[in-house]
């Protein structure tokens, strides 16, 4: 009864570390509550898990396989995020590293065996101890060295990230099971070897990635810059045309003076206004998003627009909404186009809630790609950066052949 308790005592201090590990990486905390209520819970079941490793080879490879299972599924449930199986696995290397490690260093310094090491005396409680609290810090020293990539940088790749976790740990795995019988003097070389290429490949995915990501980051910058600085243009030739409008109003008004004698004023207006189309002027009460709808709609004459503005109180950072809007109404627009040019645009503000629904007509399902290139692909990752920046949902819609983007944001 005393090994079973002291044994379930050892993998809540493994629990602790692992817990404590995600915290740290993520930049979360969880709170203490939810912690006390399902780590040792949590480590009952790590227990009757671990609890079945045996010296077979195949049986310690499947048991350590559903270790890494139930310990993402449990860091998942505890932080509600799935986004972390690479701090799992990252966890889970060093952890196998330190275990083994520390054994192997005390069977050459004081001659323990295994056996005796892992039996239960006071000599595996300081163990337990050690081997988790090194666990830990092998892990913090890394992230410090900034070795462990970003959040940012691993969903990127996070295939890769955890492919290269779980093949070294698995190399470490067999080098530490078979190296004890066969390669014992070699398995501190094998093993700093195998961890050296992993913080060699980590640094060189992690920049690889990081170039991409910035790359792309540019690359966005610019086209929003663009879509800023064609909506200055704009502004400016229309202040252009509004100053030589109020510059001539005198002269129209001694020509309609003196045409008024001969009532042949009518046809006079009609020639002056001849040349200005037919635009709705939107007064949301908020200058941005007016002036991004009526940019369009001189951009985009052939499509008829359906507007549905109600923002009034709307706080939000103009370069981000303005860049916003004019990719979601180009996205429309350059589909309308091909078809019976109908775009809708509804965008409301209300509870704390920024609501944006575009739709246009579309009798075939698009492919919503991001590969697309500039103009097309890119103008989708703007959209998502923009809304994940605010934590924001987008969702992409398409039937009764409308492709319809909905996006909420909190603000």
């Amino acid at each position: 009864m005393i090994e079973v308790i002291s044994e379930y005592f050892y993998c809540l201090i493994y629990v602790i570390a692992l817990t404590f590990t995600a915290s740290y990486l993520l930049e979360e905390k969880v709170k203490f509550k939810r912690v006390v209520i399902m780590a040792p819970l949590y480590a009952i079941v790590n227990y009757l898990v671990a609890g079945a490793t045996s010296n077979n080879f195949w049986e310690y490879m499947i048991v350590n396989s559903i270790i890494i299972v139930i310990d993402f599924c449990y860091i998942c449930i505890l932080f509600k995020k799935t986004n972390v199986i690479f701090y799992v696995s990252l966890f889970q290397l060093f952890y196998i590293f330190t275990v083994n490690s520390l054994i192997h260093v005390i069977n050459i310094i004081i001659g323990f065996n295994r056996e005796v090491t892992l039996s239960f005396s006071i000599q595996r409680l300081i163990m337990v101890f050690l081997i988790n609290i090194l666990t830990v810090i092998f892990i913090v020293v890394l992230d410090k060295l900034k070795i462990i990539p970003t959040q940012k940088v691993i969903n990127r790749q996070v295939k890769l990230f955890i492919m290269l976790d779980i093949l070294v740990y698995y190399a470490m795995v067999i080098i530490y099971n078979i190296g004890v019988v066969r390669l014992v003097n070699l398995i501190t070389v094998l093993v700093l070897i195998l961890l050296f290429l992993w913080i060699m490949f980590l640094k060189i995915l992690s920049m690889y990635v990081e170039t991409t990501i910035r790359n792309e980051e540019l690359i966005m910058e610019d086209i929003s810059n663009k879509y800023i600085s064609k909506y200055l243009d704009f502004y400016n030739q229309e202040s252009d045309n509004l100053r030589k409008l109020k510059h001539d109003l005198k002269n129209h008004q001694l020509v309609l003076e003196s045409l008024d004698k001969k009532n042949q004023y009518t046809q006079y207006i009609d020639e002056v206004f001849k040349g200005i189309g037919q635009v709705t002027y939107i007064e949301s009460g908020n200058i941005y998003i007016d002036a991004c709808l009526y940019a369009k709609q001189q951009e985009y004459p052939e499509i008829i627009f359906d507007f549905d503005i109600s923002v009034a109180g709307l706080v939000f950072n103009e370069k981000d909404l303005t860049s916003l809007i004019f990719n979601l109404i180009d996205n429309a627009c350059n589909e309308a186009l091909k078809h019976n040019k109908l775009v809708s645009v509804m965008i409301r503000y209300t509870n704390n809630l920024l609501i944006i629904r575009i739709k246009n007509t579309c009798p075939i399902k698009p492919n919503f790609s991001t590969d697309k290139g500039e103009g097309h692909g890119y103008g989708l990752k703007i959209i998502k950066n923009i809304v994940n920046k605010y934590h924001g949902d987008l969702f992409i819609d398409y039937h009764d052949d409308q492709v319809i983007f909905n996006i909420k944001i909190n603000t």
